[in-house]
């Protein structure tokens, strides 16, 4: 009901700006009035974009190795909330370039209680560190060396 009223008025008003016909046909679909309204939305395209390049720069990076040259960590971070979702994220610094500079990559994998799920930039899944500890939150670590690429 009120839903479906506001979509109603703002794809009229997206029709207005964008000086496309001012009625809807009466054979248009609610899909194709939301589809409508998001594409003549201005504000939801700047709040797409800016998500888009959230997602971008939150994913990689570069990383200072100098002290830890030859070196990859991977590490995995877990966060079971108290209606039985799970936030899950995956960190992996790689130096093993031997040079001072490396990159990072993170993610973050999204779990509900019902199994849905969703990712930013990766992540892992964690749901079996979970499992019967909701509220409770932990991590764990790898760090592999590779001394042979600082020889090559």
């Amino acid at each position: 009901g009120c839903a479906i009223y506001a979509m109603l008025i703002s794809a009229d008003q997206a029709v207005q700006r964008t000086s496309l016909p001012k009625e809807i046909p009466p054979d248009t679909s609610y899909s194709d009035i939301f589809r409508l309204v998001m594409l003549f939305n201005p504000l939801y395209l700047l709040l797409s974009s800016a998500w888009l390049v959230g997602i971008s720069k939150s994913s990689k990076g570069p990383i200072d190795c100098t002290d830890t040259k030859a070196e990859v960590k991977k590490v995995e971070y877990w966060n079971c909330n108290t209606d039985g979702g799970a936030e899950c994220r995956l960190r992996i610094e790689d130096c093993s370039a031997c040079i001072d500079d490396g990159g990072v990559e993170q993610g973050t994998a999204y779990y509900d209680s019902d199994g849905q799920s969703y990712a930013v930039g990766g992540g892992w899944d964690c749901r079996s560190k979970c499992e019967g500890r909701q509220g409770k939150s932990g991590s764990q670590q790898w760090i592999t060396i590779h001394r042979q690429n600082c020889y090559n």
